[in-house]
């Protein structure tokens, strides 16, 4: 009885369904869910609907079926001139997927607003006061895009008005617009130039200009430019606004002196982005950004070539622009002697003392664009003069084959064999070590990593290999050490558990040492390190030091963005692998010339040893290189080459020759066994082809007419 009462009840339980499932939710809710969804807007509607009432789940749910869509740009950028950024960027907080969404979003959007056409429009209608406020409004949202624009339309405008009114639109676009005001004071156009003058005049006369060295080149262009021109005229009414007085040289000289010297101390020249770079420009254009200390470097360029202009008379003035105005040309990617230098302050019409002072100067500030520059100037000269210092100290361009930069050092070792002295100077080891440096030159993306477990270190080098590196997996500081001083070398990772020497020791070594001090380095930390990892990298500057700490990685994706990430800090000028490829070529073929024609004060046979392992890694390109070494082990290679069945035939009847040429000038240096050696390659030839017999013939007369060197005394 009791059994059938109790399968009754059941059965009446599955007949009558529970309240909850006859109401699930609130009838907020379910009107929220009821919502039509046949556009973009209404998914957000309903997604930030439900999260308001409390239901996060379902506003995911609703989010991520909208992340899903596939939407135009067009369409993105309508849905946020639709519902507007508030909602959107609630709803980026509700899954990964949705963020991602609202980001593509914003961007389609700041596309739009910054697209010619649109800006455009905005510009057209700064000429009606009951759209100027919006206009403006609108250009402000376009960041340096809107100025750039309304630059541009000054240049193009032949109105008076109309530019008055693009000014005064910059004016408004203010702080944004100021460093693009005052690199206009350098444009190519008058008008351009003129209005300016008068921007930066007006921003002073709101209280709303922030760069106080734009003084001294409105002071600049108020005493050079003629009285009656518009450009003077502006210039002089901006700098009575901005300094209170008439323009007046020694005034400006003594202010922008000062400007740059805080700037170069690394006083930024304007407030930087989030990410700490600034924004550069020139003319009227964007020039991309840069560190607060490039950055700084620029803005105090403009401020030497102001002062030379000011005070022409003044050699250390001139040499002083042409040091900084050759930097900012290598940081902003021009011509080294275009407008932003001036021909009179060309390198090439500077004598060669001043150049070797400049170039001094260039190395003690870190200027390595300037000193590259000023290296080719002096080896375009010829003057055997620039490699004789006083005292037979070591002259500046040898002192730049030890810069902390690779262009800097490369630069000087052209200049110092394109000069090619007679005469021995100091420091001539430094040049074929410098040559030795560069010939090692393969064109491969050498990313060294050092942890003390070599399986984890081949793992992190493999995953980089899939990448286009060329993993180097090490164990310990001191290989770490001797393979980032390659030439090829672009990144280094080491394990914060790192010995033999520990982990501070070997970057304090890399650091210090010229030929790595320019490496970007990760400290890869374990769990619980990871905070001494990031304070080992702030003792050495952290990002501005090019030294950044990170978890270790454990994956190919983690490994991957740690190298992107120090690829980024890598310093401006460096060689690409095909521009490391060609150095190393040059470097050999300097190396053979040497070993042929000298000067003998080069002593190449001390260095004899290095030159050959250097020119044999080449040797398949070149085999003839090997014949001016004279070793055993270059006469040993070129045998081997000419022996070996699986090269083409051409290469080894070219090691063949080179081998004779070397017999010829060294006698055999073989060993009785290598010699023997070679005797059975050719008597097993017997059922080879006849190009290897004639080969493998040709070697043996070789070794058979000539057993004694014929200079190896007298070379040594």
């Amino acid at each position: 009885m009791t059994s059938r009462l109790l399968i009754l009840a059941f059965a009446l339980a599955l007949v009558a369904p529970p309240a909850a499932a006859q109401a699930p939710y609130s009838p907020a809710v379910q009107a929220a869910l009821e919502l039509p969804r046949s556009e973009p807007r209404h998914y957000v509607e309903t997604a930030v609907a439900l999260a308001n009432l409390g239901e996060p789940d379902l506003a995911t749910g609703v989010a991520d079926e909208l992340s899903a869509l596939d939407l135009s740009d067009d369409a993105r950028a309508d849905l946020v001139a639709t519902v507007g950024t508030a909602r959107l960027v609630k709803l980026a907080r509700l899954s990964d997927a949705a963020a991602s969404f609202v980001e593509a979003c914003m961007q389609a959007s700041a596309d739009r607003a910054a697209s010619p056409a649109r800006l455009d429009e905005l510009v057209s209608q700064l000429g009606q006061p009951s759209t100027r406020r919006g206009a403006i409004a609108a250009l402000r949202t376009t960041g340096e895009a809107g100025v750039e624009h309304c630059l541009r339309a000054i240049a193009a405008s032949g109105d008076s008005d109309q530019q008055a009114l693009l000014r005064e639109a910059l004016v408004a676009l203010a702080p944004t617009s100021e460093p693009a005001l005052i690199a206009a004071l350098d444009a190519d156009n008058e008008a351009l130039r003129t209005q300016a003058a008068y921007g930066l005049g007006r921003l002073a006369e709101l209280k709303l200009l922030e760069t106080s060295h734009a003084v001294p080149l409105l002071a600049e262009a108020a005493l050079l430019e003629p009285a009656d021109s518009p450009l003077g005229g502006a210039a002089r009414w901006a700098h009575r606004q901005a300094a209170g007085h008439e323009a007046d040289a020694r005034r400006a000289t003594s202010t922008a002196g000062r400007a740059i010297a805080d700037l170069l101390k690394g006083s930024p020249p304007r407030r930087p982005d989030a990410d700490g770079l600034v924004a550069l420009w020139r003319g009227a254009e964007r020039a991309g950004s840069a560190t607060v200390k490039e950055a700084g470097v620029v803005a105090a360029a403009r401020l030497a070539k102001a002062v030379h202009r000011m005070s022409p008379d003044s050699t250390t003035a001139a040499r002083r622009a042409m040091t900084l105005g050759l930097e900012a040309a290598s940081i902003l990617g021009t011509a080294p002697a275009d407008e932003s230098i001036g021909d009179s302050l060309d390198p090439n019409n500077l004598p060669v003392s001043q150049l070797n002072t400049a170039l001094t100067e260039s190395l003690g500030g870190g200027y390595f664009g300037a000193a590259a520059a000023v290296s080719q100037a002096l080896g375009a000269r010829g003057d055997e003069r620039a490699l004789h210092h006083a005292g037979g100290e070591l002259s500046p361009l040898v002192e730049a084959l030890r810069a902390k930069h690779p262009a800097a050092r490369f630069a000087a070792l052209e200049a110092i064999l394109s000069i090619a002295p007679t005469s021995p100077y100091a420091g001539s080891s430094h040049t074929i070590r410098a040559l030795l440096h560069f010939a090692e030159g393969d064109g491969d993306r050498v990313a060294i990593v050092a942890t003390p477990n070599r399986q984890r270190s081949a793992t992190i080098a493999g995953w980089l290999r899939g990448e286009g590196y060329d993993g180097e997996a090490l164990i310990r500081g001191e290989d770490a050490q001797s393979v980032a001083a390659g030439p090829d070398a672009e990144l280094v990772l080491l394990d914060m558990n790192l010995l033999r020497p520990n982990v501070r020791e070997t970057l304090y070594r890399l650091r210090r040492t010229p030929a790595t001090t320019h490496l970007p380095v990760g400290l890869l930390a374990a769990d619980g390190r990871l905070f001494d990892a990031h304070d080992l990298a702030d003792e050495h500057g952290g990002r501005a030091g090019r030294v950044l700490a990170y978890p270790r990685p454990h994956s190919a994706d983690d490994a991957v963005s740690i190298a992107e990430a120090l690829a980024e800090l890598a310093p401006r000028g460096l060689a690409t692998s095909d521009e490391r490829r060609e150095q190393a070529a040059w470097a050999r073929e300097q190396l053979q010339k040497l070993l042929e024609e000298g000067p003998e004060f080069y002593t190449m046979r001390r260095h004899i040893d290095e030159v050959e392992r250097v020119l044999s890694r080449n040797a398949t390109d070149d085999p003839e290189a090997l014949a001016l070494v004279g070793t055993p082990q270059s006469q040993l290679r070129l045998a081997e080459l000419a022996s070996a069945t699986g090269l083409p035939i051409e290469l080894r009847r070219a090691a063949a020759r080179a081998f004779g040429v070397s017999v010829e000038r060294w006698g055999v240096l073989l060993t009785t066994d290598e010699l023997t050696e070679q005797y059975d390659r050719y008597n097993a030839s017997e059922s080879a082809d006849a190009d290897t017999q004639a080969v493998l013939g040709t070697l043996l007369d070789t070794i058979e007419s000539r057993h004694t060197p014929q200079q190896s005394a007298t070379s040594e």
